[in-house]
C-alpha cells in the first residue's frame, strides 16, 4: 500500500507545484479504504494500520521530495509548522525519514505552528505593501507574476500601514 501511494504521479512532477485536500484527502482516504474493505465503525486494528500508513506515507514523500529537490543544494535543519507539527507521531516519523538532519518544531524558533496560515497571510500583506510579487505562475497558471491583493482604507485611512 505505502509503495502504491508512494507511486502517484504528483511526486514525479518536478517543483514548484501545489496541491492540497482535492487529491490527497478524503478522496484518497476513500479510495484506500474501499481497495481495503474497509467500513467505517469495523475493524479498528486494520483501520488503525491505515493511519500508521498514511503517516508513514506522508512522511516518506516529504523525505523523498526533500531528498530528491532540497538536500542536493544543502540543508542545515528542518522546522516543522502547521498541525502536522503537533502531532507526535508524524513529528517522530519525518525525523527518522530525514535522519542525519536535525528536526525541530517551529516553537524552537518562537513561531506558534498553528499560526502558518497567519504567517503565509501576514507575509502577503507585507508584500503587496512593498509592491512584491507574490505568485509563482508555473505553480498558479497565472500569465505573469503579479502583486497579489487589494488594500482597502478603513475609516482610519491608511496610517501607519506598511510603516
Amino acid at each position: 500500500l505505502l509503495a502504491g501511494l508512494l507511486d502517484d504521479a504528483y511526486f514525479r512532477v518536478p517543483p514548484p507545484k501545489s496541491t492540497g485536500r482535492e487529491h490527497f484527502g478524503r478522496v484518497l482516504l476513500d479510495r484506500v479504504a474501499e481497495g481495503l474493505n474497509l467500513n467505517p465503525g469495523e475493524d479498528e486494528e486494520a483501520w488503525c494500520d491505515l493511519v500508521a500508513t498514511l503517516t508513514a506515507f506522508t512522511a516518506r514523500s516529504i523525505a523523498e521530495a526533500y531528498g530528491s529537490w532540497v538536500l542536493p543544494r544543502g540543508l542545515d535543519e528542518v522546522f516543522l509548522v502547521g498541525g502536522g507539527a503537533n502531532n507526535p507521531a508524524l513529528a517522530q516519523a519525518i525525523k527518522r525519514e530525514l535522519a542525519p538532519v536535525p528536526v525541530r518544531n517551529g516553537a524552537d524558533l518562537g513561531v506558534d505552528p498553528d499560526a502558518r496560515e497567519a504567517l503565509a497571510f501576514a507575509f502577503l500583506a507585507w508584500a503587496h505593501l512593498h509592491q512584491v510579487t507574490g505568485n509563482i505562475p508555473s505553480v498558479t497558471g497565472a500569465g505573469a507574476p503579479r502583486v497579489l491583493g487589494s488594500m482597502t482604507p478603513g475609516s482610519a485611512g491608511t496610517t501607519g500601514v506598511g510603516t
